[in-house]
């Protein structure tokens, strides 16, 4: 996500105005995932909070690598991959 948002044509590719779309989504999103994490441990379970926020990044990132699978088989299956 850092490197993915484009600039202007003949801008240089490492722009700093540019890093800081990049960045402050990837932040959020860490943030947001860690407070998951601590609300699932306010619902009373046995374990404690760093297990339930190491949970919800490791179920974040299970759903990125099915979506990447899902994506890769499905353009598979559409002959635009071989």
């Amino acid at each position: 996500m850092l490197f993915v948002v484009p600039g202007g044509p003949g801008e240089p590719f490492l722009d700093w105005r540019m890093f800081l779309y990049g960045i402050i989504p990837m932040i959020l999103s860490v943030v947001l995932i860690a407070t998951a994490g601590w609300l699932w441990s306010r619902a009373g379970g046995p374990h404690s909070m760093g297990t339930y926020i190491k949970r919800a990044f490791q179920g974040a990132v299970s759903a990125i690598l099915l979506f990447w699978i899902g994506l890769i088989v499905a353009a598979h299956l559409q002959g635009r991959i071989p």
